[in-house]
């Protein structure tokens, strides 16, 4: 008995594969179960779990995010991980969620479930939408505002001050904030955070599903994506744009609301039975709450969704642009290639991915839209195929108006050109240029 005490064992973890479907989202699952019920009716009832995957879907999510990181990595990338989660933002649903792209995989830590895992990761320019919301909710500021992108030092205490760059490394002089958006410049993001406030910024994000960003360090680097997300809440976020401005879901355990943060969340059981039959839990339709103002939502799904406003930076025919339905979307690159994000939607879905390394070593020069945005493009058309292309009927509060073309404001005799933007009401421009 001593000796087999002292004997010093070299234990190792199960290395072949076994009989294990969507492997992130059941243990997922599976955690979900164990808090409430616990672990010995999970492991012991005989429960039967429905959930909300959609098998199919998810299995070619997986697909075409390992093909992806395949090829980065014989492009000589080094991008070695992706992930992938959808969300049905009418119902809160979570349809897929591809965690890695490999479960079993060591070498990259493939168990770990990069959609939820803390504390989650930059998300870059992705987070711009809340950063612009915030702004344009305030009706300060409107997509046609005009902002000069040039170099810029922007007092951040107690930090030092803040002098940022756009990933082109180049200055775009006058530009609108939806040009501004639509084609990701840094500069202008920056100045827009700076108007509308950090804390009010981070109040919006924690509304509309972010869970995390819950120091008091942030400074005006958070719009470029200075704080950790994960994707699951990127995507549950991005789902109330997409479902003008409501949030559904089923609610957060009374004991875990937090002040400000939501009070909803995805959904990814739908019903729990005993071994005799016997329903035990059921989400029988979702609870839903209006986060976001509806002429808001759809000024945002416009903006995000314009690939003319985009074209300059993206081209006219990338990876975030549908030929037969119109489609939002909003890269993400962080600093040194550490992570490439993309996320959007449409009414029916909305979609966020993820690619870089698990360890957060450095990728070699690929962005959201050449790392992450293919995996993106091929997930939602794979689920779109067969749907009809929807957008959304136009709320009240919105106002059309002409303005030059540059300055944003009323046009006069003098102006070289005029367009006409979107607006909610109170913030149109009542002065001429």
């Amino acid at each position: 008995a001593n000796t087999a005490y002292t004997k010093v064992l070299d234990v190792k973890p199960v290395q072949e594969r076994f009989d294990i479907v969507a492997p992130h989202f059941s243990i997922y699952v599976r955690k979900q179960l164990e808090e409430m019920f616990g672990p010995d009716l999970v492991y012991r009832g005989g429960l039967k779990v429905y959930t909300t995957l959609d098998l199919d879907f998810n299995n070619e999510a997986e697909r075409i995010a390992r093909e992806q990181v395949a090829t980065l990595m014989e492009e000589g990338h080094n991008a070695s991980n992706a992930c992938v989660v959808a969300v049905r933002p009418r119902t809160g649903e979570v349809l897929a969620m591809v965690g890695s792209i490999d479960y079993w995989n060591e070498e990259i830590d493939g168990n770990v479930n990069v959609c939820i895992a803390d504390p989650g990761r930059q998300p870059g320019s992705s987070f711009k939408p809340f950063t612009y919301a915030t702004a344009f909710a305030q009706k300060a500021l409107t997509p046609a505002t005009m902002v000069m992108d040039v170099r810029r030092s922007f007092p951040d205490p107690p930090n030092p001050p803040y002098v940022p760059e756009n990933y082109d490394r180049k200055y775009h002089g006058s530009v609108r904030l939806r040009q501004a958006l639509a084609r990701s410049y840094n500069i202008p993001a920056v100045w827009t955070l700076q108007q509308a406030g950090v804390r009010n910024v981070i109040n919006t994000a924690h509304r509309m599903g972010i869970t995390t960003l819950d120091g008091d360090f942030y400074g005006l680097a958070l719009t470029l994506g200075g704080g950790e997300v994960k994707p699951l809440e990127m995507a549950y976020a991005f789902s109330v744009f997409a479902n003008m401005g409501v949030m559904a879901g089923q609610p957060v355990p009374t004991e875990l609301q937090r002040p400000g943060f939501r009070t909803l969340d995805p959904v990814a059981i739908l019903r729990v039975e005993d071994s005799a039959g016997n329903i035990l839990w059921q989400y029988s339709e979702p609870e839903t709450q209006q986060v976001l103002d509806p002429a808001l939502a759809y000024l945002m799904a416009d903006v995000l969704s314009d690939n003319d406003a985009r074209a300059a930076a993206f081209g006219r025919n990338s990876d975030l642009f549908f030929e037969d339905r119109r489609v939002a979307a909003k890269t993400g690159t962080t600093n040194d290639f550490r992570d490439n994000w993309t996320i959007g939607f449409t009414p029916q879905i909305a979609v966020a991915v993820w690619v870089g390394n698990n360890d957060n070593e450095a990728m070699k020069d690929v962005t959201g839209l050449t790392g992450a945005a293919p995996i993106w493009h091929e997930v939602m058309a794979y689920f779109l195929k067969d749907k009809p292309a929807e957008w959304y009927l136009r709320p009240a509060g919105l106002v059309d108006v002409r303005v030059d073309a540059t300055s944003g404001l009323l046009p006069t005799d003098h102006s070289p050109g005029t367009i006409v933007d979107m607006f909610l009401e109170g913030s149109e421009p009542k002065v001429e240029d």
